[in-house]
């Protein structure tokens, strides 16, 4: 097993910040966020397996949650700690506070899906395999790229990122996501909260926050206006002010 690179930042002696991204991109798409924090904060932003800097063969996301456990275990010694996750990084943090809630202090939820979508998911390899080729298309990558919000500035990355990604890696990481649902038993969890989305996220997303909400009755939830999947990137100014919202607590 490859080791995970993590992108470390900020002030060593200060709480700890987890920041997990989204399928797709890597710790990159966290920038603004260290910037703001990494005076106050000590900051970890992996590159999730198979994404940026870590090579891996496989995606699991109850294996990543435990090796990210660990990592907080060896870089927190007992200091306040927030997970923060968009997307598939939402998952994952989700997975952490299911396998290990008593690591965590606050978790903010962006944009995570825990509605598994069971008739399409014996046909999401295939698909996966057949459309791998677009990919390496810009212009199909620009489309992509448009949707989570990435601007001109970051798009070269992302485009030599996504396509250094293998297919068989990109299929199993796709279909781990859409086939996550929600653990059981999470009402039990006592950290504090956030759930966003945007007001232009998919319906399946929208779905999932109203199950989160539901699972986590005292956790404070938000609704962004004017925007789809990519809240971090579009308004970072915004997320900003509500991490520290809730950091503050």
């Amino acid at each position: 097993m490859n080791p995970i690179y993590i992108n470390e930042s900020g002030n060593k002696a200060g709480p700890l910040i987890l920041f997990l991204h989204g399928g797709g991109v890597s710790s990159w798409m966290w920038k603004k966020q260290l910037a703001h924090f990494e005076k106050e904060y000590h900051c970890l932003a992996p590159d999730l397996p198979g994404h940026g800097k870590s090579s891996e063969k496989s995606f699991s996301i109850v294996q990543v949650a435990k090796r990210l456990l660990l990592l907080i275990k060896e870089k927190a010694h007992g200091k306040d700690v927030t997970v923060v996750g968009f997307s598939l990084g939402s998952q994952i943090a989700l997975e952490m506070l299911h396998q290990d809630g008593s690591q965590i202090n606050r978790v903010m939820f962006n944009s995570g899906s825990v509605k598994p979508m069971r008739f399409v998911g014996p046909l999401i390899k295939p698909l996966l395999y057949s459309s791998a080729p677009l990919v390496k298309w810009r212009t199909f990558s620009k489309l992509q790229a448009r949707t989570l919000h990435i601007d001109e500035g970051n798009f070269e990355r992302y485009f030599v990122e996504a396509k250094q990604m293998p297919a068989a890696l990109l299929a199993e990481t796709v279909q781990e996501s859409m086939s996550y649902e929600l653990p059981s038993g999470l009402k039990e969890v006592a950290c504090k909260g956030l759930i966003t989305i945007g007001s232009k996220e998919n319906r399946s997303i929208k779905r999932s926050a109203k199950l989160l909400e539901e699972s986590f009755p005292h956790f404070e939830s938000v609704v962004v206006p004017g925007i789809g999947h990519g809240f971090p990137l579009a308004k970072a100014d915004t997320f900003n002010q509500l991490l520290e919202r809730l950091l503050k607590a």
